[in-house]
């Protein structure tokens, strides 16, 4: 009676046991068909944000200039600022002679 009542118990550990590693199983599968759904949903998304990353790093890259290219710079600001300059003086000119 004892031996039968051990043969039982130890069947139920091992089903015990079975039962966890198929619903561990199941639970996997479920998470990765999940995953896989919430990508296709969200594709447009997700090409948006890798697209918004890539321009960012391209505009760190260009960013970033040598010394010649900042006096360059600095040099067609100034030359805005006093072609601008000479634009509104010129402006203000004809509206007082008006």
């Amino acid at each position: 009676m004892s031996n039968l009542f051990l043969f039982t118990f130890i069947m139920l550990i091992i089903t015990f046991f079975i039962g966890f590693f198929v619903a561990l199983i199941i639970k996997i599968i479920a998470s990765w068909a999940d995953l896989l759904d919430f990508c296709q949903l969200h594709r447009e998304e997700l090409a948006e944000i890798k697209r918004i990353k890539k321009l960012q790093r391209q505009t760190v890259a260009v960013t970033v200039r040598s010394g010649r290219e900042n006096l360059v710079a600095e040099k067609n600001q100034h030359t805005a600022h006093r072609l601008q300059e000479t634009v509104h003086g010129v402006k203000s000119d004809k509206r007082a002679a008006v």
